[in-house]
């Protein structure tokens, strides 16, 4: 599954929704680069929860690097195995389930950027621990 990402204007509180089907994910592939605006550096996440923090800080936010990236410098990951993700039931989300991107910029409002980012389906098996 193939998600670009294409922004303008945004700002530090910017969230994606990537909207997909309650299940297990594997992140495989994740590009991003912070093009134009007034922040001079971003730090992303993508989180199985909404709001997740730049340099992330639980479980749930499963790619969620300590460094910062530059403006300009594009920052892309191949992970090879994929990072699972578990994208949990969400009756507001069309297809069952988010998925969160957060770019984390550092500052102003009228930041641009683009990317992409690729998820593997693994299944919507989920085990219980006893």
């Amino acid at each position: 599954m193939f998600f670009p990402i294409s922004l303008s204007s945004f700002d530090a509180s910017k969230e994606v929704k990537l909207d997909v089907s309650p299940g297990g994910y594997g992140l495989s592939y994740f590009g991003f680069l912070h093009s134009a605006g007034s922040g001079a550096t971003v730090q992303p996440t993508i989180s199985e929860r909404s709001g997740c923090p730049a340099g992330g800080g639980l479980e749930s936010d499963k790619y969620a690097p300590s460094a910062t990236t530059a403006k300009s410098t594009a920052n892309q990951t191949q992970f090879d195995p994929p990072i699972p993700i578990l994208a949990s039931p969400d009756p507001a989300a069309k297809n069952g389930a988010y998925i969160y991107f957060k770019p984390n910029v550092n500052a102003g409002a009228d930041n641009s950027g683009s990317g992409l980012i690729v998820l593997v389906p693994l299944g919507t098996d989920m085990g219980t621990l006893v």
